[in-house]
């Protein structure tokens, strides 16, 4: 399992998003509420991401009990992908990381990119 760094992506634009092969054990990254992922898949299959959420049930006085799943995106045979953001009360784990598993791992990569406002 490997913790992913965000790339800022600012107004000026960058074009040089890097890319790392997913891993078989899943990946994570840390999550300030503002990240996205993008997935290519070169596989000839459909790959299923999925973002584990991590708080599973909220109490509502309104509606009781909710429950938030977990996200989960297919990712299409030789396509691309794009998932986020990402809700740190419902996503981010004990170390405020956001954990992904994936149905398969051959031939897909993935950047956490993080869109950064100008002041």
């Amino acid at each position: 399992m490997a913790t992913i760094v965000a790339q800022a992506i600012t107004e000026e634009g960058d074009n040089n998003v890097t890319y790392v092969s997913c891993e078989g054990g899943g990946d994570s990254f840390a999550n300030d509420g503002d990240q996205i992922a993008h997935f290519k898949n070169e596989s000839v299959g459909a790959i299923t991401v999925t973002i584990v959420a991590e708080t599973t049930s909220v109490e509502s006085t309104r509606y009781g009990t909710l429950t938030k799943a977990n996200e989960t995106i297919s990712v299409p045979s030789e396509g691309e992908a794009f998932i986020g953001t990402f809700p740190q009360s419902s996503f981010n784990d004990g170390d405020g990381l956001v954990q992904i598993t994936y149905s398969a791992v051959t031939s897909l990569t993935l950047a956490i990119l993080t869109v950064k406002h100008s002041q």
